[in-house]
């Protein structure tokens, strides 16, 4: 946890502010690239400006906001370069939360996480790519699996990074690649499979699977407007990964409930 993280105190206004500005930009509100007036915040949330400030602080911390000395605080904009860097960092940051799970979670832990991914699953087998409300609640349950295995590892710093790179992945999603691509049968089912073996290295292997679904997967995750050559693509993923069984899975057990939090908005 940042200093700026510690000193944020979760029952202030500010901190109100935050999470309202925070739920706009990850959910479109304020698009990439959008300038963000203090005062016009300070209206739209019946504010004073200086939580606003804070807030803004915060977000900048959390990546959802940057800001310039001519320009003033606005949304970043989404750019190959930007890309590059948050799949580099989000495979580095799932790929050793995937090792200290298989070393730490418990046998509890390990029930909790196949249940999400079943939940998970289930949603994917049967969701409309059309269906707006369907699709949200999809990336809630997607990106509430993937920071509650970084929870179970109980490393504060972890935990506290995805749920950044799940902002940061959410607003990606929802202002720039609305695209819907399937993944194979029961895909979160078979990785926590792998995942809950406790063996570290196919852990890994198993993640960095995961998250190189397939080449063409990739390619479609990527605005047209942000790809100037071939060469792209192979800057971004080094490795492709064939979708289907992951590699030393076994049959899972089964385990009845519904987990039902926003781990995100926690």
């Amino acid at each position: 946890m940042t200093t700026q993280d510690a000193a944020f105190q979760p029952d202030t206004v500010a901190a109100t502010v935050y999470k309202k500005l925070r739920h706009d930009i990850i959910h479109g509100m304020f698009p990439p690239g959008t300038h963000l007036v203090k005062r016009n915040l300070a209206k739209r949330y019946g504010v004073s400006v200086p939580p606003v400030i804070e807030a803004c602080l915060r977000l900048e911390n959390d990546g959802l906001v940057e800001s310039s000395p001519l320009v003033g605080a606005f949304v970043p904009k989404v750019t190959q370069e930007r890309l590059v860097e948050e799949h580099i960092f989000r495979e580095a940051i799932e790929c050793q939360i995937a090792r200290e799970f298989s070393l730490r979670a418990s046998e509890q832990d390990k029930n909790l996480m196949m249940r999400f991914a079943k939940e998970l699953d289930d949603v994917e087998r049967d969701r409309d790519p059309t269906d707006i409300e369907i699709n949200r609640k999809y990336q809630q349950l997607h990106s509430n699996y993937h920071v509650m295995l970084a929870k179970l590892c109980r490393v504060g710093l972890l935990y506290q990074q995805v749920k950044k790179v799940w902002f940061r992945r959410i607003m990606f999603v929802w202002n720039v690649d609305k695209k819907h691509f399937p993944t194979p049968p029961d895909w979160h089912v078979t990785l926590t499979t792998v995942l809950n073996s406790g063996n570290p290295e196919r852990a890994e292997m198993a993640m960095r699977h995961h998250f190189n679904i397939n080449t063409v997967n990739k390619q479609a995750l990527i605005p047209d407007s942000l790809v100037q050559d071939d060469s792209f693509f192979s800057e971004l993923f080094s490795t492709t990964a064939v979708p289907g069984e992951l590699p030393g899975a076994e049959d899972g057990s089964d385990a009845d409930g519904t987990p039902a939090l926003d781990l995100l908005e926690s």
